[in-house]
């Protein structure tokens, strides 16, 4: 995913000196009014009537099945995970195209004696290596995964199922994995290199479309400084799109499949006021010298509170809710 990929990896060490200056400056830019955080709390519980909630955060420990008890319960070999990252990078992603996404990363599985294991393409950080490139910085490669160490780093999942022969497909995964294919650090679905959503179309057999990158002037730049020169991307959710793919289950650290509604409805209205003419990827997303992304305060706040909301039982629409999140977060 694009901008994804300097969290996925997991990297904790100080990346801060190989960034290029206009990525920090951008990202150190908030174009958007001072926010208070108290104060913010204050103008939603007096707007919504609500007079001693306080938001929990929005991810929560432990994973859960919102349609099975079990949280693997009727998985079939040669289905596909999709999974949403709990990290700054993920709205980074999605800030810097031109329509919002919501999953991060995907995966083929399989049932095997030790138990479920994923099928993916995974970048892995290389600091010590000189590149041209931010980017090419990313050389993990094609790899099995068991699921829950897969799933520690996100905190929403769908399993779906696309149509045809699941055998055929979980050979063509195992036999990507065995090849060891280098991760495409570009994103660019004409090179032999494989992101995790190029993996998963290979495996499917099919031709995916483009997701245009931000046509906004300095989250486009961004993009470019890092190393990031195609005009447009293969994203995860554009699997779960495919004729004939249908979904089979949905897991998440949250309590309900309304609360996941709750979040992705805001995550989208924050992506619509991203693109606005004169806006910044550092309206939403800063600057961290040892992740290189970081939550605003006010990001955060809106996504906390679009959970509390939902546990409140407020009778808007996702949707509507978002918005007046939104409206509220910028009258400070």
């Amino acid at each position: 995913m694009p901008l994804a990929t300097a969290l996925l990896c997991g990297c904790t060490a100080p990346v801060g000196f190989i960034v290029p200056g206009e990525v920090v400056r951008n990202l150190s830019t908030d174009t958007l009014p001072p926010f208070d955080r108290s104060s913010f709390g204050a103008q939603v519980r007096d707007h919504f009537g609500l007079e001693h909630i306080e938001p929990e955060p929005w991810v929560e420990d432990d994973w859960r099945r919102f349609d099975a008890p079990e949280l693997m319960s009727g998985v079939r070999d040669g289905d596909l995970l999709l999974v949403k990252s709990r990290k700054a990078q993920s709205l980074a992603t999605t800030v810097g195209l031109a329509r919002p996404t919501w999953f991060t990363h995907s995966g083929i599985l399989e049932h095997t004696p030790a138990g479920v294991v994923v099928h993916e393409s995974w970048p892995a950080v290389a600091l010590w290596t000189k590149t041209d490139t931010f980017v090419e910085r990313f050389q993990g490669g094609t790899r099995t995964t068991p699921v829950l160490e897969f799933l520690a780093r996100y905190h929403h999942g769908q399993i779906v199922r696309p149509p045809g022969d699941a055998a055929a497909r979980l050979v063509r995964a195992r036999e990507l994995v065995a090849r060891n294919i280098p991760f495409d650090s570009f994103h660019d679905p004409a090179r032999p290199d494989l992101t995790c959503t190029e993996f998963c179309a290979v495996v499917m057999e099919v031709d995916l479309p483009i997701v245009p990158i931000s046509a906004v002037e300095s989250i486009n730049a961004t993009q470019f400084a890092l190393g990031w020169y195609v005009q447009g991307f293969q994203t995860p959710g554009l699997l779960a799109d495919e004729p004939g793919t249908v979904a089979v289950g949905e897991l998440g650290r949250h309590r309900s499949a309304e609360e996941v509604a709750s979040l992705r409805a805001t995550w989208q209205e924050i992506h619509r006021m991203s693109q606005r003419p004169g806006s910044s990827m550092g309206d939403w997303v800063g600057y961290d010298r040892f992740k290189l992304f970081r939550m605003r305060p006010r990001s955060e706040a809106l996504l906390c509170w679009s959970v509390a909301l939902e546990r409140a039982g407020i009778e808007l629409s996702h949707a509507e809710r978002a918005r007046v999140l939104v409206k509220l977060s910028l009258r400070q």
